[in-house]
């Protein structure tokens, strides 16, 4: 009699199941760590852009000699990627500072939203105030993917929104959105800004 020693083919079968199943369990784990890792990631650029945004739109309120508010009820329903908005136009000693807002594609969950817009701010000799159509010079974007939530009834918090509060106060409302992501990678600010500079 010998005494044959090895694995039977259960044994083999049973052992690459193992692997496999630990395996998957890795690659999966591996997975979900590097998209949470993203959507982290994602969201400090956008914090960090809306803080350099908000930083650069107190001291033109600050510098601010009078401030001019957009009526914002006009801007309903669906707009292309080369309309504009002019959110705040910022007068002062010297240049007057345009805020304008550039539509992005139609998207982002919400009925006539809009997602991936921009924000740029304009100022110069040779600028008299917001482009009407095409892309601007790209060069003066101060916030990037800049959603876009209609003023109307449905909704109860329209952004982006720069607008006269009432006592002095001036009330600004940014959504920033990265189109496409899944899940979403969103983040808002809404701040109070106390000024008696008002144009309007």
């Amino acid at each position: 009699m010998y005494n044959k020693k090895g694995f039977t083919l259960t044994e083999v079968l049973l052992a690459v199941l193992i692997v496999a199943i630990v395996g998957v369990a890795l690659v999966s784990i591996t997975t979900a760590a590097s998209r949470e890792s993203g959507i982290a990631n994602n969201k400090v650029m956008m914090r960090n852009q809306l803080s350099s945004f908000m930083r650069q739109l107190r001291r033109d309120l600050q510098e601010a000699t009078g401030i001019d508010f957009l009526e914002q009820d006009n801007y309903t329903g669906t707009h292309s990627t080369s309309d504009w908005l002019t959110l705040l136009t910022i007068h002062r000693e010297g240049n007057p500072v345009y805020y304008c807002f550039q539509f992005g594609p139609v998207g982002g969950g919400i009925t006539n939203a809009h997602v991936g817009g921009q924000i740029q701010r304009l100022s110069g000799t040779d600028v008299t105030g917001c482009p009407t159509a095409g892309n601007g010079n790209g060069k003066d974007v101060v916030l990037r993917n800049v959603k876009y939530i209609p003023d109307e009834e449905t909704y109860k918090y329209p952004a982006p929104y720069i607008q006269n509060a009432g006592a002095g106060a001036i009330l600004i409302r940014v959504v920033v959105e990265i189109p496409g992501a899944q899940p979403a990678v969103n983040d808002a600010i809404e701040e109070v800004f106390f000024t008696s500079r008002f144009s309007n």
